[in-house]
């Protein structure tokens, strides 16, 4: 199964489990490239098909970026307490900088965890919960 089913499975269990008190969302990380640098970049492979190579390559220097580097897959608040769920398929290990991204929501006080499916996030939050001085 893919990561993106995972995280849509992931999703409708943590609405139906932590209801109006929860709230869930995943976030796009990756990049685009802004339209106009794309027009300038088809102009410029027009004028001298040869060079287009190289004008794709430039292209790709002008990427924009969305979110931050390690940021989870899934993002949410439970009775106001910020929860990051980094999701893997099966075997898969965290980068390097997620789990430094994850350490960050640590130390700030909220939840970060790593699920392969939904019984999994959905347990770890809770052994997280209750965990923590007041439970949830």
């Amino acid at each position: 199964m893919k990561e993106r089913a995972i995280q849509k499975l992931i999703l409708a269990r943590l609405s139906t489990e932590f209801g109006y008190d929860g709230q869930f969302w995943t976030r796009d990380n990756g990049g685009f490239v802004p339209i106009a640098s794309v027009r300038t970049a088809i102009k410029e492979a027009t004028r001298n098909p040869r060079a287009a190579l190289a004008v794709l390559k430039n292209l790709l220097n002008h990427q924009k970026t969305i979110g931050r580097k390690g940021e989870a897959d899934i993002s949410g608040l439970y009775k106001g307490l910020w929860i990051s769920i980094e999701v893997k398929r099966p075997g898969e290990k965290r980068k390097q900088h997620q789990v430094e991204f994850a350490e960050r929501i640590i130390r700030a006080g909220g939840i970060a965890i790593v699920a392969t499916g939904p019984d999994e996030a959905v347990a770890e939050i809770r052994a997280a919960l209750a965990a923590r001085p007041i439970a949830a």
